[in-house]
């Protein structure tokens, strides 16, 4: 952990909590056989930090680097003028006149298509000693330094002030609000995610102490499966019609933007994408992209190549996506052949920065990974966040994230970053096994898009074993898995698959006038929209007893069916 700096301002935290109780949210718990987890929110103060780091973007028409350099020197002006003043005035010196800028020299540390790092570095005033600097006093001049990382694919520059203490974060971004080159600055923020012991534990899974919620006489007959039983939500959803139609493609990829991924789990290893430029632990960057060791994905937090998951959620929320069956406890994915990214943002205590997740946005564009899952947010907006889903749809990807567990409105309470109006959201509500509008849920008619199922959800957790978890955060990954499975269509633009997912709802009572589509997904109907929208033969989706998948062949954009020959 950085060391904290004295007497930053305040800004809104993002909490994820584990449970309804941690929230004061317990009255409106009804599912007791599961945890329910993120994106329930609470105000207060966070790391201070964070407010050493300003996400900043620019107007095109400006030279950024100008303005990075002029900002600098406007703020060390101020702060330096200032501490000369009160050194006169304390008589340790005569005050000195700062009539020229400070030079500023810039070093490119490295360059690449995802990304730029600089260095912005400052010669400090021999009397400054170290006083501001963080030098031992007596020192000769300091240096301040500054580190920027522009980050290429989304527009976004990350500027971190931890190498430099004589630049107040207040007053740098001050400085920079009031430069008409910039499109926005604000500080970083933060999402975490509370845990909580409770849940129904299965296969081989090491936790120990946990007790078993009571309140539910239903819990073990819900939550547990039997090998020849399928999870609840692949029949209500269905999931096994549209399996009969189509097939989820090895070649596609779903990046798990969260906690990492347990790589090694028995339901997962199979699936884990694998990058083909790069060697494991040769501490090289073998593809040149700017990433070391990204084989499976790629740790922001530590910034190299370990993404395995010391928190959990990410790996549940992989499961989901891509797990594949356990014979044993019956858990399986949407997607048993579509490979999983992990893209860690978020550490073993489930905080997490926003300028993180933005870098995994970038990471997501670089790669070409063209469906992400974001089961996480919060009531705090930034521009940045925005900027980088706004250009993450000008590259074709497609965001679904988990609408919020605080019950509310999303229309009268925005929690992102499900609120953003990026045409490539797909925001996710919860429902339950009885295709009832789980209590936790955040709905909203103009600004959530579906609601799948989220309640007593099975899956994978690390190290090797399986739990039962509820919230908008696992009724998200079964969205974006059923976005993995349609993309073996032909279509035409990654909005089509959007479109599918809504216009193929089943309009259920419990979610008329909640969400934008009015219902809960259904998979096979949105199999059956998109074909129908993309001009493709009925028949080649009739069912057959020899399955009549639907075989794409991306070269000539035509469905073929089952058995046809492909000249």
């Amino acid at each position: 952990m950085m060391p904290q700096a004295q007497q930053e301002p305040r800004i809104s935290q993002i909490k994820i909590c584990g449970t309804i109780s941690l929230c004061s949210l317990a009255p409106k718990l009804r599912h007791d056989a599961s945890i329910i987890v993120p994106l329930v929110v609470e105000e207060d103060t966070i790391e201070p930090v964070h407010f050493r780091t300003l996400m900043i973007t620019f107007h095109e028409d400006c030279d950024a680097e100008e303005v990075k350099q002029r900002a600098l020197q406007n703020s060390l002006h101020v702060k330096l003028s200032r501490l000369s003043q009160s050194m006169d005035l304390s008589g340790q010196g005569r005050a000195r006149d700062f009539d020229e800028p400070l030079p500023v020299t810039t070093t490119i540390v490295a360059s690449y298509e995802a990304y730029t790092k600089k260095q912005f570095s400052v010669n400090l005033p021999s009397f400054v000693r170290g006083r501001e600097s963080g030098a031992p006093l007596g020192r000769p001049p300091s240096r301040c330094v500054l580190s920027d990382e522009t980050l290429h694919r989304v527009g976004i520059d990350i500027i971190k002030l931890t190498d430099c203490p004589a630049v107040e974060g207040g007053e740098l971004k001050l400085v920079f609000e009031r430069d008409p080159c910039v499109a926005s600055v604000e500080f970083d923020q933060v999402v975490r995610i509370i845990g909580d012991s409770r849940d129904l534990s299965l296969g081989r899974s090491t936790t120990v102490g946990v007790p078993q919620p009571s309140s539910d006489p239903d819990a073990t007959k819900r939550g547990r499966n039997s090998p020849n039983e399928q999870p609840y939500w692949r029949t209500i959803a269905g999931f096994e019609e549209a399996y009969d139609l189509a097939e989820c493609l090895p070649s596609e990829t779903v990046a798990v933007i969260d906690t990492g991924i347990a790589f090694n789990h028995p339901s997962l290893r199979k699936n884990i994408w694998k990058n083909p430029g790069e060697i494991a632990g040769n501490g090289v960057d073998d593809d040149g992209n700017g990433f070391i060791d990204d084989v499976y994905g790629f740790n922001f937090i530590d910034n190299d190549g370990d993404m395995s998951d010391d928190n959990g959620h990410g790996t549940h929320c992989a499961g989901i996506i891509g797990g594949l069956k356990d014979n044993e406890s019956g858990a399986q994915g949407v997607c048993g052949t579509t490979t999983i990214a992990g893209l860690k943002f978020m550490g073993a205590n489930g905080s997490g920065a926003t300028s993180d997740a933005v870098k995994a946005i970038n990471y997501c564009i670089q790669m070409g990974i063209r469906i992400s899952n974001n089961s996480w947010g919060g009531p705090g907006r930034t521009d940045a966040l925005e900027t980088a889903i706004l250009k993450s749809h000008k590259a074709g990807h497609i965001f679904v994230t988990a609408a919020g567990n605080a019950g509310q409105n999303n229309d009268r309470s925005p929690s992102y970053p499900a609120s953003y109006n990026s045409p490539n959201i797909v925001a996710v509500a919860a429902t339950d096994s009885s295709d009832e509008m789980a209590s936790f849920s955040n709905t909203g008619a103009r600004s959530v898009h579906v609601a799948a199922p989220g309640v007593a959800i099975l899956s994978t957790y690390p190290p090797d074993g399986f739990k039962h978890l509820s919230g908008t955060s696992m009724a998200s990954p079964i969205v974006a898995g059923l976005a993995a499975l349609l993309v073996s269509l032909p279509f035409e633009s990654h909005l089509d698959i959007k479109q599918a997912i809504m216009e193929g709802v089943d309009k259920i009572p419990a979610t008329r006038g909640r969400v934008i589509s009015g219902g809960r997904i259904n998979a096979e109907r949105s199999i059956l929209w998109l074909a129908e929208k993309l001009g493709l033969q009925r028949r080649s989706f009739r069912k057959t007893t020899s399955r009549g998948l639907v075989h794409t062949d991306r070269s000539r954009g035509e469905a073929l069916k089952d058995n046809e020959e492909q000249g």
